[in-house]
């Protein structure tokens, strides 16, 4: 993966807001605040594709069971991962990392098109199903 996307680095796309690398700041708070859950609702299920991907057929059996169970966040799921030593923080850092490139690699792309911030989404969810 480059350290750059444009002029942007790898330290900005880490720690600064992805509407405002892509330009984007501008837009209402409303269509921020749906951007954002839809944004964590895709990494949430990257993320846990990566933890499901690295178990073994039993395992994800009994993570699955877990997760209906007891829902996402619970103290079974966490002995659960550290006990298979997945580190789900770690996990969801490069999954978020991950997210920040590609949308603004095609933020990039799309701008220069002048497509919209929807079409975006859907695009990087599409290349990622």
């Amino acid at each position: 993966m480059d350290n750059k996307i444009g002029d942007i680095s790898a330290n900005d796309i880490a720690e600064k807001d992805i509407l405002e690398l892509a330009g984007l700041g501008y837009l209402p708070e409303e269509e921020k605040s749906s951007f954002y859950e839809q944004m964590l609702a895709t990494i949430r299920i990257w993320t846990m594709d990566k933890v499901d991907s690295s178990l073994s057929s039993e395992d994800q059996a009994i993570l699955k069971y877990i997760l209906e169970k007891d829902g996402e966040e619970n103290e079974e799921t966490e002995i659960f991962l550290k006990q298979r030593n997945i580190d789900i923080e770690q996990i969801t850092i490069e999954e978020s990392f991950k997210y920040k490139v590609e949308f603004l690699s095609y933020a990039k792309m799309i701008k220069e098109a002048g497509l919209t911030l929807a079409q975006l989404q859907k695009r990087i969810n599409q290349e990622n199903a």
